[in-house]
Order: C-alpha cells, then sequence, then structure tokens
C-alpha cells in the first residue's frame, strides 16, 4: 500500500512538471514563436533548481535555528520548555510552529531525540538519529553542539554556484543534445544523404557512425531524456510543496547495498558510518558504559544497513565473551580497527583508541568527499563536451568533404 501511495505520488509530480514546463512553452511559442517556446522550457528546467535551492535553504535555516536553540538551552542548564517558548516568541513564520510543536512534545514527556524527529522534520536523519542516541547515553550537550558546528561549517562551504551546476547542467545539456540530434537527424542528415547521393560521394566516417549510432539508440535516448527530466523536476516539485525525506521511503535496504558494493561511494559511506559510530562508542565509554551496550547504540545510527549489521554483529560477539579485537574481527571491522583495539588495555584505553578512530575515518570522509565533488566539475564537462564535438563534427565534416569535391570540379568548368 505504501508503495503505491509514494509511485501514485510521484507520477502526480512528474505529470505537474510536465504540464508547467509543456505549459511555459506553449505559453512563449504562440506569443513569440516555436523557437522561443522551446527554448523557455529549457530556461525554465534550469530555473526550477534554483527555486527548489531556495526553498530547501530556508527549511536548512529553519532546522539549523531549532537545533541552535536547542543546544543553547542544553548547554546553559536552562528549562527546555521556558527556553523554547521565549525563542519561540522571538521568531516569526514556520519556525514559530516547529518550535512550538517541539516545546509541546517535551513538555508531554518525549525524549529530546523523538521529539526533534516528530516535529521538525527539517532536521535530517543522520542528526536526529545521533540526537536520540547521544541522548540515551547521557551525551545530549556534546552531541548538539557537534551538530551545530558542521552545521556552522557546512553553510560557509555550500556555495549556490556549485548546486547549481549539479543539479542543471547535466539535465540541460542532456535536453539541448538531445533536441539538437533530433532536428539534425529530421531536417540535416536526409539532405546531406541525398547531396552526397547525387555527387557519388560517400559521407565522412564519423559523419557515418553518428547516424548509425543515432538512428540505434535515437528512440531509446529520447525516451529515457524525456523519463529523466520529468522524474527530476517532479521530484524536485515534491521537495519544493512537500517536502519529504526520500531516505525513509522504501527500498532504504536495496540501495544501501548496493552502495556499498560501489567502490567509492561504498569508501564515503563506510568512512562516515563509522566516523559517526566511533564518536558515539567513545562518549558511552567516557559515560561509564558498558562496551556491549555502546556497540548497540552505534547500531542504531543512520548508517549504511552493512555497516550497521556488523556493529550488531560486534555487540553480540562481545555480548558472547569475545574480547574486542576478535569480536571486529569477525563482524568484520576494517582491519586497522582490530589492530588499533589489540593494544587498548581497559575501558579508559579503549576510549582513546574510538576517539582517534572517529577522527581518523571523519578525516578520511571529509578528503573522499570534497575529491569526489572537485573531480565531478571536469568529469562531466569533458563528457558533454565530447558529445557536443562528436555532433559538431557531424555536422562540419560533410560540409569540409563537399567543398573538397566541388570546388576541383568548378574550377576543370
Amino acid at each position: 500500500m505504501r508503495i503505491a501511495k509514494i509511485i501514485l505520488e510521484l507520477l502526480f509530480w512528474m505529470l505537474a512538471a510536465g504540464v508547467v514546463l509543456f505549459g511555459v512553452g506553449v505559453l512563449v511559442g504562440l506569443v513569440l514563436g516555436p523557437g522561443y517556446g522551446y527554448i523557455a522550457s529549457i530556461a525554465m528546467l534550469a530555473t526550477l533548481p534554483l527555486l527548489v535551492r531556495m526553498a530547501q535553504t530556508l527549511r536548512r535555516r529553519r532546522a539549523n535555528a531549532a537545533i541552535a536553540y536547542l543546544e543553547q538551552a542544553v548547554r546553559l542548564n536552562l528549562p527546555l520548555s521556558r527556553m523554547l517558548y521565549a525563542a519561540q516568541r522571538g521568531e516569526r513564520g514556520p519556525i514559530v510552529e516547529r518550535l512550538g510543536a517541539l516545546r509541546q512534545l517535551l513538555e508531554d514527556g518525549y525524549p529530546v531525540g523523538a521529539a526533534v524527529e516528530v516535529a521538525i522534520p527539517e532536521v535530517p536523519e543522520r542528526d536526529a538519529a545521533l540526537i536520540e542516541a547521544s541522548e540515551r547515553i547521557g551525551r545530549l550537550p556534546q552531541a548538539l553542539h557537534a551538530i551545530v558546528g558542521e552545521q556552522s561549517a557546512e553553510a560557509a562551504r555550500r556555495s549556490m554556484s556549485e548546486v547549481t551546476f549539479y543539479r542543471t547542467y547535466p539535465f540541460v545539456m542532456a535536453a539541448m543534445i538531445t533536441s539538437v540530434l533530433g532536428m539534425v537527424m529530421i531536417f540535416v542528415m536526409p539532405k546531406f544523404e541525398t547531396i552526397f547521393s547525387d555527387f557519388g560521394t560517400k559521407l565522412p566516417a564519423i559523419t557515418v557512425y553518428t547516424l548509425d549510432v543515432a538512428r540505434t539508440l535515437g528512440p531509446l535516448l529520447v525516451a529515457a531524456v524525456a523519463a529523466a527530466v520529468l522524474v527530476w523536476t517532479g521530484l524536485s516539485l515534491w521537495q519544493m510543496f512537500r517536502p519529504v525525506r526520500f531516505a525513509s521511503l522504501v527500498g532504504r535496504g536495496v540501495r544501501d547495498r548496493i552502495v556499498w558494493s560501489t567502490p567509492i561511494a561504498h569508501g564515503i559511506a563506510r568512512d562516515r558510518g563509522l566516523a559517526d559510530a566511533f564518536a558515539l562508542i567513545a562518549g558511552a565509554l567516557d559515560n561509564g558504559m558498558p562496551i556491549e551496550r555502546a556497540f548497540a547504540e552505534a547500531s542504531n545510527l543512520e548508517i549504511n544497513r552493512v555497516l550497521r549489521e556488523r556493529f550488531e554483529r560486534w555487540a553480540r560477539g562481545v555480548a558472547g565473551g569475545a574480547s574486542i579485537e576478535t569480536a571486529a574481527r569477525a563482524a568484520p571491522m576494517p582491519p586497522l580497527v582490530a589492530g588499533m583495539l589489540v593494544s587498548a588495555r581497559g575501558p579508559d584505553a579503549a576510549r582513546d583508541v574510538f576517539r582517534f578512530l572517529a577522527r581518523y575515518y571523519h578525516t578520511r570522509y571529509s578528503r573522499t568527499a570534497a575529491l569526489v565533488q572537485g573531480a565531478t566539475v571536469p568529469l562531466v564537462v569533458f563528457f558533454f563536451g565530447v558529445i557536443v564535438a562528436c555532433v559538431a563534427l557531424s555536422l562540419f565534416m560533410p560540409l569540409i568533404t563537399l567543398i573538397d569535391t566541388v570546388v576541383p570540379a568548378m574550377e576543370r568548368l
């Protein structure tokens, strides 16, 4: 039932996206001409991510403000209800409703993590899970402080131009190239074939190759690009008008296992999950919690499903009497983790090891994420550049060949 509901809602937003793009194109085309209508549709396709970005920025600021108020109250040991009520009176807009709902849930006896997840849907699932787990182990102030620090760093790092590129350039280029190829195949290439047949000359190899590829893959390419544009714009409208946490939808286990099997994505998911889990375990040990309980709490974090299952296996091994490093090898955890834990004797040494591992894997995650983000731009530009170059050469090479054929014949006459 839930799957059917999600599919129907996605189809609705895809239909709405198609109506928006087609309606804008038709309206501008009727007023200014068909060519301008197509340009208007492409412009709308490029503008939509900016609108979604603005809506997401407002929601992110709303969530950051609520978490900042909560962190300040916990850090200063103030009554949460009164602090949130004072913040509620000093704010305007939807944040007032979020703070009021959070305050009401806390007054009703909800844990802080559960109240944040219900009352403030803009808070990422990872942050909500960290707050909930940290509250259970008595490390709520430290967790809130870390989340506020991450939010500040992320806000300083985010660039509107980068987000616009990632969200707009591939889809706009795919739509433009597909449209140009379609017009070339319908209006230009048949004329070239007729002219070259009359002159008894063969078309250049790159033009023949482009023709073969376009005729073979053309219909599939047009259908795939149209479906991708509709799905993408539909999801954008869905997130703009009725935001949901797509990570909580169906297929999470399958998606996590696919990510775990993909080389680069595997490293990013593993390193970030290990950093969060080891930081939580170090905090739990610092508060005197048994090691098996710390592992069980780490398995409740919003991390990759495969990694979560390994932490559960690690916790069962330690609870069954195995040493920490032996259970880590059986889990299986990375060799570095088991190797570092061999020298840990006692809770204090294990806590220091887990704290070091948390910093180490956080550094690995940050470095890999920055590398992937930096490499994405040139790779995407190079990919579409090669396609544009092939299409351009397919058009210009016949003209050059035709000139080389016609000019000598004209000179002989």
